[in-house]
């Protein structure tokens, strides 16, 4: 079977469109060469229907591969996932080198590509944050959390309803604790993961409520609310950097939302809401409590936007010992040590703040004595 090296979103000639099982490839919509995954449109040359196929190239498929199972742990995730809000698998397999399933084909696109156009209305953005909290709920109800919620990840169907994809970091967690107890190392796209994922900290859903917000912060304002070129610096935004305002994007929105928003994105996981229900109910009474709200599209400014929305990384966390942070790609970067703890570091930050203000309330009462 041919093989395929296409770029991103090229078409194929007839002659050259290779096949899998029945389908025939009619353009890969992306490709990631590190993991050697890609997600192409195809038809079924059974019925004449446009599919999506998620290919994994793998030159060893056996249950020692790490991407092998990673692959295969995504197809039983999904498939056991029933839910209108949820993008499953309609046929899966296995070809020569090759691991594939099938999805239906979802004309909207991604809401990647709805956000280059800008920030979305106000009712756009509550009816996709609905949804996508429908699907959260369903699955961590269920034990699982996504850990790569991300606009690339949720697709429109041509009625404009949401489905949310690639459950590949998907992970169950112990219904007892509710946690994902295993560390190391890490997995996700840098500008959507939460503090705790950062660190290789223990995971709960409420990973993926921090992701929600800045998904929600991106709709809104059109703009990541921390972006930076440089990963570690970008990694110090999400353990110790505040949020900015989004009223600073989109002055017509109550700060009662902002208040929502901080309260996702906040660094310690128990200060965020512990459930996707909730949060819509935060959201939902943030905007009752101004009803005046004008449903704005697009503000007049936005500040330049960077794309960070770059493959999904795996890497090591930082640790008080190792002074680099080390990408998948295998390039050290020098850096000073993140803590282990940022939650920690952040409270010694405050103590220092009160010392400092006492010594300076001391040295005003001595020279008032002079």
């Amino acid at each position: 079977m041919e093989r395929w090296k296409f770029g991103r979103s090229q078409k194929m000639t007839l002659d050259s469109a290779p096949w899998i099982s029945h389908y025939r490839f009619v353009r890969v919509i992306t490709r990631n060469d590190e993991t050697r995954v890609s997600v192409n449109e195809a038809v079924d040359a059974r019925t004449g229907a446009s599919v999506v196929v998620k290919v994994y190239e793998a030159a060893l498929l056996n249950d020692q591969h790490r991407d092998a199972r990673r692959f295969r742990r995504e197809v039983q995730i999904i498939s056991s996932l029933q839910h209108p809000h949820i993008l499953s698998p309609i046929d899966f397999g296995e070809e020569l080198d090759k691991l594939y399933f099938v999805m239906h084909y979802m004309p909207g696109g991604t809401l990647s590509e709805h956000l280059r156009q800008g920030p979305l209305a106000l009712d756009e953005v509550s009816q996709i944050l609905q949804q996508l909290v429908r699907a959260l709920t369903y699955a961590h109800e269920l034990g699982i959390i996504h850990r790569d919620l991300k606009p690339s990840n949720i697709f429109f169907d041509a009625k404009g309803t949401i489905q949310l994809a690639d459950f590949g970091l998907a992970k169950n967690v112990d219904l007892g604790t509710n946690r994902i107890t295993k560390t190391g190392a890490l997995l996700g796209t840098p500008a959507y993961m939460s503090p705790e994922q950062w660190l290789g900290d223990p995971l709960d859903r409420r990973t993926d409520i921090y992701s929600l917000g800045v998904v929600l912060f991106e709709m809104l304002a059109g703009r990541l609310p921390f972006q930076d070129p440089d990963p570690f610096t970008l990694m110090n935004m999400h353990l110790y950097a505040p949020p900015p305002l989004i009223t600073d994007f989109r002055p017509e929105l109550p700060l009662s939302l902002g208040r929502v928003l901080d309260q996702a994105l906040s660094k310690a996981p128990g200060r965020r809401v512990a459930t996707a229900d909730l949060f819509w109910q935060r959201y939902e009474d943030a905007l009752n409590n101004k009803p005046q709200l004008r449903l704005v599209a697009k503000p007049h400014a936005f500040p330049e936007v960077i794309n960070q929305e770059v493959p999904t990384k795996e890497f090591l966390p930082p640790s008080r010992t190792d002074t680099t942070l080390k990408l998948d790609q295998g390039v050290p970067l020098s850096a000073t040590t993140a803590p282990e703890n940022a939650y920690g570091a952040l409270l010694w930050v405050g103590l220092g703040g009160v010392l400092v203000a006492l010594l300076a309330l001391v040295m005003l009462l001595l020279l008032s004595m002079d």
